[in-house]
């Protein structure tokens, strides 16, 4: 199984202050670019180049995932990182990283989001990039893959 030891490390810095300086809607396709960028004020940011952006942060710049959520579902798969339940993700007290994957609704309406001690770590429609409870139950409904990132 592999994981990456260090990405937790600089999780909850680059979150914060992405969600406290950017202060940007979601947007659908949204990207930063480029990802060394440490502080994207007014970048709207879908769910994708959010985690995209966040892994490369909080990897030190060593993890470049693809672009789009299935992209990353596929990236997850080939790195053979562990497959575990959501309940598992949700359970863990531990600072491990687990990426959760929703694919339920119409053909090319995805989402990802990354939870950590309970927290999901996302950016959404209506809200945009930001923190909050992975237990609620569109979140627990709608994962239909959860894969541990780091340990």
């Amino acid at each position: 199984m592999k994981t990456f030891k260090t990405l937790s490390l600089g999780l909850m810095h680059y979150v914060l202050m992405f969600v406290i300086e950017n202060r940007a809607p979601y947007s659908v396709g949204g990207k930063i670019e480029p990802l060394s960028n440490l502080m994207p004020v007014g970048i709207g940011v879908d769910c994708s180049g959010f985690i995209q952006w966040l892994v490369y942060q909080a990897s030190g710049a060593k993890t470049l995932m693809p672009e789009g959520s299935e992209g990353q579902r596929s990236w997850c798969n080939a790195l053979g990182f562990q497959r575990v339940s959501y309940a598992q993700a949700l359970n863990d007290k531990t600072a491990a990283c687990y990426l959760c994957f929703a694919w339920k609704f119409k053909p090319g309406d995805r989402h990802v989001w990354l939870v950590r001690m309970g927290k999901s770590w996302e950016s959404w429609s209506g809200y945009g990039p930001g923190v909050r409870p992975a237990k609620t139950l569109w979140h627990r409904l709608n994962c239909r893959a959860c894969y541990k990132i780091s340990n």
